[in-house]
């Protein structure tokens, strides 16, 4: 039978991360909900940026993959435990950090530890088409 407890571990994460949304992203989501502002340079996600990327890395300097180049157990189960916690505290603002778009999931699975290096504090995005087919990706035929 499947067992959706969660481990003494994963509670322990979806703590800190839950702890991290209500100190960091809920202050500054409530700020801009009432404050009418000009854009400002700094980016008061860069922390929480820091340590998602941290946590990619399974919080032991190791990359999510074994050295075979397999993937690592509960790496995707886990990140489902911190993203639900990080859009409890902002959805907006968990979209906005550096590093999490969806041209990033592509990046993170395929691209050489140097271009992870290179692109690891930019937004990206994919785009996937070819000429006549405009959005419609259903109707790519190469």
């Amino acid at each position: 039978m499947i067992n959706f407890d969660l481990s003494d571990f994963e509670k322990n994460v979806q703590a800190m991360f839950h702890g991290l949304s209500e100190t960091y992203l809920r202050p500054i989501s409530k700020r801009y909900d009432t404050y009418e502002h000009e854009h400002e340079k700094k980016n008061e996600l860069d922390e929480v940026a820091n340590i998602m990327a941290q946590s990619r890395q399974n919080g032991s300097g190791q990359s999510n993959e074994k050295s075979d180049g397999q993937p690592r157990g509960r790496g995707a189960a886990l990140m489902t435990l911190v993203l639900e916690e990080l859009c409890w505290g902002d959805v907006g603002l968990t979209l906005a950090l550096n590093g999490f778009g969806l041209g990033n999931a592509a990046i993170a699975a395929v691209a050489t530890p140097e271009q992870k290096e290179r692109f690891k504090n930019y937004y990206a995005s994919m785009a996937i088409t070819e000429p006549g087919c405009g959005s419609d990706s259903s109707a790519i035929t190469t």
